[in-house]
């Protein structure tokens, strides 16, 4: 019989080279399909009702925008009309997650969630997939998600 066995390495040596290896992988990375909507998650330790927070589609592009707890799409970049929408009802909370809807191959690439009141930026990556992709998940993606797994397991087994 064979048997797959996990090990968590307490040696610093290990730990320090298995961290530094597997700490650009584990981005946030969003996978959506052409026609769906995905949630951006974006969250902050502030509850405050005058927060402004800017959602960036590749550092350019003007996603959406809440400015003084308020929704703001006037400057909103075209493409994002009517596709977007947030939580306000959850700003108290400090959530200011952001639906993309109808996503588009055009939707692919870097989003930033910056709190401005705290200077803090959130990142993540989309990608769309050809909604025929639905259920296959690429070899990376696989190591990805196990590897997301297992190293906060390590992490905390020790």
């Amino acid at each position: 019989r064979s048997h797959v066995a996990i090990s968590c390495f307490l040696h610093e040596k290990w730990y320090i080279l298995l961290s530094s290896l597997f700490s650009v992988p584990l981005q946030v990375l969003i996978v959506g399909y052409v026609g769906d909507s995905v949630v951006l998650p974006c969250s902050s330790e502030l509850n405050t009702e005058d927060i402004t927070v800017h959602w960036r589609h590749n550092d350019t592009l003007k996603v959406y925008d809440i400015i003084n707890g308020k929704v703001s799409v006037e400057e909103q970049d075209s493409v994002y009309k009517n596709r977007t929408e947030s939580f306000p009802q959850s700003y108290k909370t400090g959530n200011f997650s952001l639906k993309l809807n109808n996503l588009q191959y055009n939707d692919t690439g870097n989003y930033t969630c910056h709190i401005t009141n705290e200077l803090l930026i959130h990142t993540m990556e989309i990608l769309v997939k050809d909604e025929k992709d639905h259920g296959t998940q690429s070899r990376t993606e696989k190591i990805v998600a196990l590897l997301s797994v297992l190293i906060p397991l390590c992490i905390y087994v020790y």
